[in-house]
């Protein structure tokens, strides 16, 4: 029988490499979030939400674009997707591929909304809980931390795009949200926010 072998430990490879390339400023909370993947799940939703808001804000200081202190991180997302090009300089987009993009651009905000609920209801730092709550596990943090990694890769990765000199004229970039780069992300988080929402569902009927 070969002895079991231990899980490797987590590493947000896609915030890593902006922060070599220049995010620097993000390097804490990404730290932060892979230890506690497998330690305290409820500090990862935190953290994690935390994280997306330091990279929009980070990605719209650099931009010389101003940001209300008071806007929830949808709104922080919409407002860096705003200031970035989303399809290439000059390149000919049918109606079909622009309507995936749509789609598409349309998810992120589904992700975005999920993390925000999740981290509302399961953070660890977020609200008081009472004597019978239970807490989401590390799967579950593992799925957020995965997302919201997938997520700071690919604004950074528009950010420092050498063709994105100015926002592009397209409405693709206005209006939807953001991007997917994941697309088994969406499904995954969009499945746990309703089963959240029909756990707190069950509760209230009992009470």
């Amino acid at each position: 029988m070969t002895a079991a072998t231990a899980s490797p430990p987590f590493l947000m490879h896609g915030a890593r490499e902006a922060i070599e390339a220049g995010a620097t400023h993000i390097e804490q909370q990404v730290v932060a979030i892979e230890q506690a993947v497998s330690t305290n799940p409820g500090l990862a939703f935190d953290l994690a939400k935390t994280l997306l808001e330091s990279t929009c804000r980070g990605i719209l200081a650099e931009r010389k674009a101003a940001w209300d202190d008071a806007w929830d991180l949808p709104k922080l997302l919409k407002e860096t997707l705003g200031h970035l090009r989303l399809v290439p300089a000059g390149l000919a987009v049918s109606k079909e591929a622009s309507d995936s993009l749509r789609k598409t651009v349309g998810g992120l905000q589904t992700v975005i909304q999920g993390i925000c609920e999740i981290r509302n209801s399961h953070g660890f730092a977020s609200h008081g809980k009472d004597p019978e709550f239970q807490q989401l596990g590390g799967v579950q943090a593992l799925l957020v931390a995965r997302a919201s990694d997938a997520i700071v890769s690919f604004l950074f990765r528009m950010h420092r795009d050498p063709e994105d000199v100015k926002p592009a004229p397209d409405p693709l970039v206005f209006g939807f949200g953001a991007v997917v780069p994941e697309p088994s992300l969406l499904a995954l988080v969009s499945c746990l926010v309703l089963l959240l929402r029909r756990r707190r569902l069950l509760v209230q009927q009992m009470i």
